[in-house]
């Protein structure tokens, strides 16, 4: 966990030139002055998996993440409540990151690119099978639909998540790429448990009781 930290650029992370492996990590109330509010990615070829980028903060580029000049893959990641003036979930800056079966969704930007900023030049994210608020036009499998997320805390696991709320018909449910998605979600729920994985760090897991109906038999019985 990263968290309540502060500078100029990577307010959480700074990562420069590495391939550099994130699983199972939150980043939360992180800010930068800068760029890069939870974290800031330049060079080399890191992986994310199963990470959520909740309330951070850049002044500049990248409330959740800055990403420049490397094709990262990210897979299973929730973007929420991030801001920015630029990218408020995600800055992409001459890069090519694979971004699949993931959330953005309530991030906001001051000036352009709420959920995901791409600069003019050489930024050609692939994006699919994920849920973008408003949309990504550029993107495969798409889904504009509110994954209703609830608060960020304790649901299981090491770190802190954001639940998908079924009772209010998350989108995100059921509607990853089995092919791409992670073999757990954040908190080691195994994946899928329903007909498909779910998009996003947190794999919703049905704990609702049972009905039990009962009877009374009208005659006595020997079986």
């Amino acid at each position: 966990t990263f968290s309540g930290n502060s500078a100029d650029q990577g307010g959480g992370l700074y990562n420069e030139s590495s391939g550099t492996t994130l699983a199972n990590v939150t980043f939360s109330g992180n800010t930068a002055g800068s760029s890069g509010g939870g974290m800031l990615s330049t060079g080399g070829t890191p992986t994310m998996t199963n990470v959520t980028f909740s309330g951070n903060t850049a002044n500049y580029g990248g409330g959740g993440l800055f990403n420049s000049f490397n094709n990262m893959t990210i897979t299973n990641v929730t973007f929420s409540g991030n801001s920015a003036a630029l990218g408020g979930g995600l800055y992409n800056s001459q890069g090519s990151p694979q971004i699949r079966n993931t959330i953005f969704w309530g991030n906001t930007a001051g000036t352009d690119g709420a959920q995901i900023y791409d600069e003019d030049f050489s930024s050609t994210p692939v994006v699919s099978y994920s849920v973008v608020q408003a949309g990504y036009a550029s993107g495969t499998n798409i889904i504009t639909t509110n994954p209703q997320l609830g608060t960020l805390g304790n649901y299981g696991g090491f770190t802190e998540t954001i639940p998908l709320l079924v009772e209010a018909g998350s989108s995100a449910i059921d509607t990853g790429n089995d092919a791409t998605c992670a073999a757990t979600d954040q908190r080691g729920i195994i994946r899928p448990q329903g007909a498909h994985c779910d998009i996003g760090a947190f794999e919703y897991k049905d704990t609702t009781p049972p009905t039990v109906n009962t009877f009374t038999a009208t005659s006595p019985s020997s079986t």
